[in-house]
């Protein structure tokens, strides 16, 4: 088939923009790139400048030890975000930006085709369902094609919603839906089948995206262990726990193994990084699948009409204060990992390999909603950790339930991973902005705030209104009622703003 080699070509071609080191730069000097009002010698300056940062990549790869180092620092990612959805924000409304649109059509029939191919390959005799094979470069490209092209139609919230739908069918069902190949489709049934139920054990599982020269680690809570492994190899705390966990004595006497574990290690750090700088806490508002997951129990109250319960400033605290800790102290027993013995145990406890993950609500949502109640893991017993697994696995599972069905996000405050997020929405190119002069302290931006930030309707002096807590979900300039009053902008081109006369669409 022709379908393969090109799309072996654009992948080799664009490659050295799906690494972190090129891919943020690269995001700065688009928008120079991009405007209109910029001086043809900006923009020639800016485009040979990335073209130079591909070659010099291109360049750097054909060395295998550089290679090495470089083949970590890649994700699909950021080829994705440059090539289609930046452009998206910066092209100006007109003939160029509609020109451009065709590129995420482009996308989006390049998936089909691949799948259609991969299923012309099977033999007669072999037909049968294997999911949408597809790789996973394309797999994304074609995901934020979709997302550009829905946002060409649809208002903030129900794009919202068509982006949190999207992501939670690749992060949730990504394992069983979307293998790179017909192939990797068989040989994830076989481990299926092979899978036993009730214990929680990595060697069983194997996202899409795994593998011996990388991971990638999302910025919100994709877990691992939805059934099939799901696509990614899961949230920021599995790699903290994968960092903490680094035999330094076997890196220090230069142990191969362990030296490459480090290597890969290092890349996806750099590479979350990385995202959390493009994004601070966005995919805790449109991605993150724990929290869409909540959204199921935050509908069962709406169905019965019952309002939330605002969340009080000391249990916000106490929420934090706990999420920390529970991070810390689950940290700590990773790091005892090497002094594992052969039963687990470590000073007499037994402890699992990924003590966080043995709590964490995810690990008994995922695989649960991915594959039916026989494959639900189950509670922890009491062998485990003296029972610090028993009580929390249990206590955490509770947590989640009643906190978005009795309230809205407060989990979002407990979740080390949103804590971490929250550090970076000042130094993302996310802004929030208020204008105080047309706000008249109706207070629905706080009304409506699943995080029930307050700030928003309360300053009158400042014009950022981004805070540590705010999921970057835009439904306080969804609602407000007040015509550019509030304002959404991304790298200095504005992507929403309130406007009165758009409510009720």
């Amino acid at each position: 088939m022709v379908f393969a080699p090109i799309a072996n070509f654009v992948m080799w071609l664009v490659w050295p923009l799906c690494n972190v080191l090129v891919a943020l730069p690269a995001g700065y000097l688009l928008r120079p790139l991009l405007s209109p009002g910029r001086r043809l010698k900006s923009r020639l300056l800016a485009a040979c400048t990335i073209l130079a940062m591909v070659v010099t990549v291109h360049l750097l790869a054909l060395n295998p030890r550089i290679a090495q180092w470089l083949l970590p620092l890649t994700s699909p990612i950021f080829a994705a975000f440059l090539v289609i959805v930046l452009p998206a924000i910066h092209l100006p409304p007109g003939r160029l930006r509609r020109a451009f649109m065709l590129i995420p059509v482009l996308f989006v029939v390049l998936a089909i085709v691949q799948i259609v191919t991969h299923y012309t390959q099977v033999p007669a005799d072999q037909r049968g369902f294997y999911g949408f094979p597809i790789s996973p470069w394309l797999l994304m490209s074609a995901a934020a094609s979709l997302c550009v092209l829905a946002s060409l139609v649809l208002p903030i919230g129900a794009l919202r919603w068509f982006v949190r739908l999207t992501c939670f069918a690749i992060l949730m069902f990504g394992g069983f839906l979307f293998r790179a190949s017909v192939q990797d489709y068989r040989d994830m049934l076989t481990r299926r089948m092979d899978q036993p139920t009730g214990i929680m054990n990595l060697s069983e599982t194997s996202p899409v995206l795994q593998s011996d020269t990388r991971m990638l680690h999302l910025p919100s809570a994709p877990c691992r262990f939805p059934a099939d492994g799901g696509y990614v190899q899961g949230c920021p705390m599995e790699l903290a726990q994968r960092v903490m966990q680094v035999d330094y004595a076997r890196v220090g006497s230069l142990d191969v193994a362990e030296v490459h574990g480090v290597t890969v290690l290092l890349g996806a750090l750099v590479v979350l990084m990385g995202l959390l700088a493009m994004t601070g806490r966005w995919f805790c508002g449109w991605v993150c699948p724990l929290a869409t997951t909540g959204k199921a129990f935050e509908g069962v109250r709406r169905l019965f009409g019952i309002d939330h319960v605002k969340s009080p400033g000391w249990l916000k605290g106490t929420f934090r204060v706990s999420g920390i800790s529970l991070a810390s102290i689950t940290l700590v027993m990773a790091r005892l990992y090497p002094r594992l013995d052969a039963n687990g145990c470590a000073f007499g406890l037994k402890l699992p390999v990924y003590p966080f993950c043995k709590i964490c609500p995810a690990q008994q949502v995922c695989p649960t909603v991915t594959a039916g109640a026989d494959r639900y893991p189950g509670i922890p017993g009491w062998q485990w950790g003296g029972g610090f697994f028993t009580l929390g696995c249990a206590g955490l599972l509770a947590i989640f339930i009643l906190t978005f069905t009795m309230f809205r996000q407060l989990f979002c405050r407990l979740c080390p991973m949103g804590l971490i997020g929250g550090h970076f929405n000042h130094a993302s190119p996310f802004k929030l902005t208020k204008d105080p002069s047309r706000c008249n302290g109706c207070g629905i931006c706080a009304d409506v705030c699943p995080m029930d930030i307050e700030r928003v309707r309360d300053d009158k002096l400042e014009t950022n209104v981004l805070g540590e807590d705010c999921l970057l979900c835009l439904k306080c300039v969804e609602r407000c009622p007040r015509d550019k009053c509030l304002s959404a902008s991304f790298d200095g081109r504005m992507i929403a703003e309130s406007e009165f006369g758009s409510k009720g669409k």
